[in-house]
């Protein structure tokens, strides 16, 4: 990705802030002022701000994309050192990475 396209991409989340942010002041204004659908609109533009920002949190994050490889290889390596594991086991093991993923990704 070029400066251009990193520039480009930067504007334009900001601009996309800019309009949510606005989008959902003019929800509060209008829930505040008793508008029968200011509390939906409201509610939706929270919850439309919250996952778009969870979204970039985990899109962009270096460390949830170590965390990621890590996890993943735990996988390859149990699967490599037991090759003959069920299927339950296999499922264990998938579970045990994603819970220390997780562990990881919060501390």
């Amino acid at each position: 990705m070029g400066i251009g396209t990193s520039c480009h991409t930067a504007v334009y989340q900001k601009k996309s802030k800019m309009s949510s942010s606005l989008l959902q002041q003019l929800a509060l204004l209008a829930y505040i002022n008793g508008d029968p659908r200011g509390k939906d609109l409201y509610n939706a533009t929270v919850g439309v701000n919250l996952a778009m920002n969870l979204h970039q949190k985990f899109k962009s994050s270096t460390k949830g994309d170590a965390l990621r490889a890590v996890a993943v290889n735990g996988v390859t390596e149990y699967i490599k050192h037991h090759p003959n594991a069920s299927e339950e086991q296999i499922a264990a093991e998938v579970v045990r990475q994603i819970s220390e993923f997780v562990k990881a990704y919060r501390s």
